[in-house]
């Protein structure tokens, strides 16, 4: 959802580059107990960026400080861009 509001530029993205996850597997047991795991589709955006291995992209890469769990730095630059 994210990479289709940001390729249609209906949303601006804040935070942290996305792990990169994009990709949809089957996993099947076989006869020995063993498994095979069978990509069976990748996800892209509508601009037809890849997203498995990638990730998505920011507009504006900002970090939030684990050792100040109560300063949501990524929530205060996005009510920042809202309200501009």
């Amino acid at each position: 959802m994210a990479g289709a509001l940001q390729d249609h530029q209906r949303a601006q993205l804040v935070g942290v580059k996305t792990f990169g996850k994009g990709s949809v597997q089957f996993v099947f047991e076989l006869a020995d107990h063993s498994s095979i795991r069978i990509t069976h589709a990748h996800w892209f955006t509508p601009n037809h960026n890849p997203i498995h291995e990638v990730g998505l992209t920011p507009d504006f890469v900002v970090e939030n400080d684990p050792n100040q769990p109560n300063n949501d730095v990524q929530l205060a630059k996005a009510l920042e861009i809202l309200t501009r």
